[in-house]
């Protein structure tokens, strides 16, 4: 992707259809589990643990608390209201890679490293981020490269 063509900012938002699904699969599990014989305790803690899989659900689709923002100088993101902030000369370069557990794929992530905010003497740290935002693994991992390459394009521009 030219850096030319970029926006100055753009901003993603998870799917909905797939926040959705979380909160229809959950209620269905819900009515499933809790129509089977057993403690009141028990129906009592499932019924915690599926009431907030739904309630997280529905704020994301509803309120939008998660986001990815792309600026010309930083990266900003949002998880259920746990906001990140890195400059795009802190960043590494971003990779997808495949997310397993226990030997099975079960989808996609954005990786890349980073110095820590206020330490540039600190080693790098790893991290992903926590969604793809409604965005193919590629195409998200593309878009983010080209932001920060026209960042540091910038700023060589500027020496």
């Amino acid at each position: 992707m030219s850096t030319h063509t970029l926006p100055e900012e753009i901003t993603y938002f998870p799917s909905k259809a797939k926040w959705a699904g979380v909160f229809i699969i959950a209620a269905l599990l819900l009515i499933s589990v809790l129509a089977l014989p057993m403690p009141a305790v028990l129906k009592l803690l499932i019924g915690a643990v599926f009431g907030l899989a739904m309630m997280g659900s529905a704020l994301q689709i509803f309120l939008q608390i998660s986001w990815l923002k792309l600026t010309l100088d930083r990266l900003e993101y949002s998880h259920f209201g746990h906001k990140q902030s890195f400059s795009w000369l802190d960043v590494s370069e971003f990779t997808s890679e495949a997310m397993t557990v226990s030997f099975i794929t079960v989808g996609d992530r954005i990786l890349f490293s980073f110095h820590p905010p206020g330490d540039p003497s600190a080693g790098r740290t790893q991290t992903y981020l926590p969604e793809m935002y409604g965005q193919k693994p590629s195409e998200l991992e593309d878009m983010l490269n080209a932001f920060r390459a026209r960042a540091l394009e910038t700023l060589k521009a500027t020496r």
